[in-house]
């Protein structure tokens, strides 16, 4: 009987390799490469390239207006704008090395919308989406879609006020989910919140689910909301310290409160990070899983409903694993935490969390402006940029974070922990050089940064 014949990666076809390749994430495609001649020849060919670059353009990490065309770069080229991703434009040349680092903005876009009549403690606020062709504008009070390249209206919401929204893009299929806030007032009136699935080809909407919300005597009583997959969640300004956690596919929430002041969620896929104080006041920051929260989540009522709304306190929530920040104990600013996939890896992301005592527009927080988009309304004008999807780097116009942590979420078929944390800032050793530099990108394996087409 013959023993059985191992069978190695670099054995399959080429096009096996390829179709490999063309599932896997920029640093896994990497370490293939690394491993012999012929793999590196195959994975750094311009066709995978074009597939990684595309994926970050889905992951909505590369925006989609890039002024060149991605069939007709080669893969060095591909390479400098990943490389782009993670240590800035080449145009980033800080005076000091603490000090602020601009970048020059290549060009701008200026949006002319018509001024609308609304109610007077209305703000001007927009959210450019993330591949770079649509801003949503608050525009009097109203929500509207525009699109950026040719200054046409797409959508307009027109069946309530609307507060706040956010909004999480799929470019394959043009369709953004945008969660709105409303105050409604009145004594047939409650507050809500709606998420709705607009068509950006079409212009066309339908509503996903409209769910009361916790009723308060406030103008604004809603904030900060966020969205990812399935799961919403927003801000309750009430002073309880609480949020809504919202699934609007299972039609489903609870709420989530804490006696920390400074309780705040953050949303990534198939996870929550929540954000308090302990009992010493050191800042804590909690990776939880979606399937630990079965046991907490309620059926949503309708505005017209009445009942009970359900909540939990964050102390009784199962956490995979708690980052404890200290530096923070004795501040006076406002603690903010956003979220920053890796360009990298699929299953890594970073988290920051700057202190500031007014919030950061949580739709460039930490970018570098390649280009900026100037919306003008009735003789006012807001200007905001393109994000440059850095998550790494720091930009003048906004703090830099006290604290900074990472996390990794294992695929499920692997036997490494659930989860990785650590505290920036993180080294990472360059074997030919013989030293270890400082690392931006906490959890990178390849060095990117200094790779090319023909590095093995």
């Amino acid at each position: 009987m013959s023993s059985p014949t191992t069978l190695f990666l670099a054995d399959l076809a080429p096009d096996i390799i390829f179709s490999v390749f063309a599932l896997c994430d920029i640093c896994s495609v990497v370490a293939a490469g690394q491993t012999c001649r012929s793999m590196h020849d195959l994975a750094f060919d311009r066709s995978v390239w074009r597939n990684l670059l595309r994926n970050l353009q889905r992951r909505s990490i590369l925006d989609c207006t890039l002024a060149v065309n991605l069939e007709t770069l080669s893969t060095d080229q591909m390479i400098a704008i990943v490389r782009q991703l993670i240590t800035g434009p080449q145009t980033w040349s800080p005076p000091e090395p603490d000090g602020a680092a601009v970048a020059d903005v290549s060009r701008e876009i200026t949006l002319h919308l018509p001024a609308r009549t609304g109610p007077q403690h209305s703000q001007k606020k927009a959210k450019l989406l993330p591949s770079g062709l649509y801003v949503l504008v608050d525009n009097s009070g109203t929500v509207e879609c525009w699109n950026v390249a040719n200054n046409k209206l797409v959508w307009r919401h027109i069946s309530a006020e609307g507060l706040e929204f956010a909004a999480e893009e799929d470019i394959e299929l043009a369709i953004v989910v945008i969660i709105l806030v409303f105050s409604r007032t009145g004594a047939n009136f409650r507050s809500c919140v709606e998420i709705v699935s607009l068509d950006l080809q079409t212009g066309n909407h339908t509503c996903l689910l409209t769910v009361r919300a916790v009723d308060y005597n406030l103008n604004k009583p809603f904030a900060a909301p966020v969205i990812c997959g399935t799961l919403a969640a927003v801000c309750i300004n009430s002073g309880a310290n609480a949020w809504m956690i919202i699934n609007w596919k299972a039609q489903s929430y609870f709420i989530v409160q804490s006696p920390s002041p400074t309780l705040h969620v953050a949303l990534v896929p198939r996870h929550i990070i929540l954000m308090d104080h302990s009992v010493d006041r050191k800042t804590q920051v909690h990776l939880i899983s979606n399937d630990t929260l079965r046991a907490y989540w309620a059926p949503t009522i309708d505005v017209a409903g009445s009942g009970k709304l359900s909540s939990v306190f964050a102390e009784d929530i199962p956490k995979l694993s708690t980052f404890q920040e200290t530096s923070h104990q004795h501040s006076t600013g406002r603690l903010h935490i956003y979220i920053y996939p890796s360009p990298l890896r699929e299953d890594s992301a970073s988290v920051r969390m700057p202190e500031t005592e007014r919030a950061v527009p949580a739709a460039t927080p930490f970018c570098f402006a390649l280009g900026r988009v100037r919306v003008l309304t009735g003789g006012h004008h807001d200007a905001f940029s393109f994000p440059l999807s850095s998550p790494f780097l720091f930009s003048s116009a906004f703090p830099k974070p006290t604290s900074v942590c990472s996390f990794s979420l294992a695929h499920s078929a692997s036997r490494a922990p659930p989860l990785a944390l650590a505290s920036a800032p993180v080294t990472r050793s360059t074997e030919r050089e013989g030293r270890r530099t400082p690392c931006s990108s906490v959890g990178a394996l390849p060095s990117i940064t200094t790779l090319d087409a023909h590095s093995v």
